[in-house]
């Protein structure tokens, strides 16, 4: 099982389960999640977003599903809104 961390403004880090860290690049567009590492590309897609400790499979594009349990996410900023 790896752990992979997106962090803010799209980088990336994937660790095994030895230890080891993998440098990548994330983005979100599309109702794509895309990670870019130095040995390839791989996206998965989804329809919300992710929600603490709410596991999701997902099928990516080279067609491998694969278990997603976020153990925390950002708030969610407030937009402003109407006032009425």
């Amino acid at each position: 099982m790896n752990t992979v961390y997106f962090d803010p403004g799209g980088a990336a880090r994937v660790i095994t389960p030895a230890g080891n860290v993998v440098q990548g690049n994330w983005t979100a567009a599309g109702g794509q999640l895309c990670l870019q590492t130095g040995t390839g590309r791989e996206c998965w897609p989804y329809n919300a977003a992710f929600r603490a400790g709410q596991q999701v499979t997902l099928v990516s594009s080279c067609q491998v599903a694969s278990r997603w349990t976020p153990l925390s996410t950002n708030p969610v900023q407030a937009s402003g809104g109407e006032r009425g």
